[in-house]
């Protein structure tokens, strides 16, 4: 993956404008320093784990936010239908589609 990299980078730029001992200017070219390659070595160690146990754990939100998508729903589909389902329904006010189906038609 290539977001800690990413990530170590845009912390490493972002801090070196308060801690100037990271980041030195050869050729107008930034290079890190031996204190620059230390610091960002353990950064991204940091990220990477952070990275891993982030993903772990959205992965188990996500699969808990998904049954409860899938669940709700189909409950109240079938509260409904058990509780409110009237067949009249169908018949009422003429019918379904009492004036055709040109309403719905895809021509």
């Amino acid at each position: 993956m290539g977001t800690a990299p990413i990530e170590v980078e845009a912390a490493i730029t972002y801090t070196a404008n308060y801690w100037h001992g990271l980041v030195i200017t050869k050729g107008g070219v930034p290079v890190l320093t031996a204190t620059g390659y230390l610091v960002a070595t353990v950064m991204m160690a940091l990220f990477v784990v952070a990275n891993l146990f982030g993903v772990r754990y959205l992965i188990r939100v996500n699969n808990a936010i998904t049954t409860w998508k899938i669940l709700i729903p189909t409950l109240t589909i079938v509260v409904l239908f058990f509780t409110h389902f009237d067949t009249s329904n169908f018949t009422r006010a003429g019918g379904f589609a009492p004036f055709g189906l040109h309403g719905s038609s895809t021509r």
